[in-house]
This record gives C-alpha cells, structure tokens and sequence, in this order.
C-alpha cells in the first residue's frame, strides 16, 4: 500500500460550516501541504503539530478567511504550527487568515528557512490582529511581511534558541 506524502486542495472547496479545525497532525508522513485560493471559510483553528515530514506548506489567497479582501477582529481563531522538525518554507497568500486575530504560533521549526505572508506591492491583511510567537530552534534566513499595511496591530515576541 503507497502512502502519500502530499496534501493538495483545489481553489474554492472545503468551505463548509461544519468544518472548524484544520488538523492535520495525524499524517506524520506529509511533506507537502498545498490549499488553492478560497478554501477552509469557516476553520478557525489552523493547527499542524509534529509531522515529522512535513518541508513546504503553501496556502493561497483568501483561504481560512471569513472576511475576503479585508480583514476582521475574530478573538476564537488561531494559527499554530509546532514540533515540525523538516518543516523549510510556509508560504501564505494574501488576505489569508486576516480574520485570525488570537495568536500566531511558531514553535521549534529546526529547519524553517523562509517565511513569506502576504504580497510585497498591494495590501494583504493577514494576520491583521494577530500576536506573533516565534520561539525554540528556529533559524530563519528569510523573514518577510510583505505588505507594509500587515497589520498595524501586529506584535512579534521573537525568541529564538
């Protein structure tokens, strides 16, 4: 039996109500995590934790969003990614998560070299609200918010180890 290694969701599914967790700390063998543009509306929790596997996760536009091309204060979503020991590049698209205003959450991501949120010539929202947590065994080499409109809000705690 063939396990696969690659998690990919076209643009525009996976927008249910019922749905309220992205999770996929389960599949420890993922190394690739693609959602297209204007997926998972109604998730707000984003959750990935110890895949030990997992070296790219890339979200598009307007995904994990309830407030598409703009943002929104929602105090109950949240972003964590933690104990993904292979995990190199997180790539988010613009105005995704612009709703998720608890807390964003790196954790002990060992090889995590590049993240990228947003665009660099037009406004992006993600995040907007949101407090940054960046902490244990992290040695970025290519830390970039985009947008100089981020998010004026925005707070970074940046521990690294």
């Amino acid at each position: 039996m063939e396990t696969s290694t690659q998690f990919s969701i076209p643009r525009k599914k996976c927008n249910s109500l019922f749905i309220s967790t992205f999770d996929l700390s389960a599949f420890k063998m993922i190394k690739t995590i693609k959602v297209s543009d204007d997926n998972f509306g109604s998730a707000g929790v984003f959750i990935l934790e110890g895949m030990i596997q997992l070296q790219k996760l890339t979200i598009g536009v307007n995904s994990f969003t309830q407030a598409k091309y703009e943002w929104k204060y929602n105090k109950d979503r949240s972003f964590h990614i933690l104990d993904c020991i292979k995990l190199e590049t997180i790539e988010i698209g613009q105005f995704s998560f612009s709703d998720y205003s608890n807390t964003f959450e790196l954790v002990n991501l060992p090889e995590l070299r590049t993240l990228t949120i947003g665009r660099e010539d037009s406004w992006s929202a993600n995040f907007y609200y949101s407090s940054f947590k960046i902490q244990g065994n992290i040695f970025l080499t290519y830390l970039f918010r985009r947008s100089p409109k981020f998010g004026i809000y925005n707070s970074w705690l940046v521990c690294f180890h």
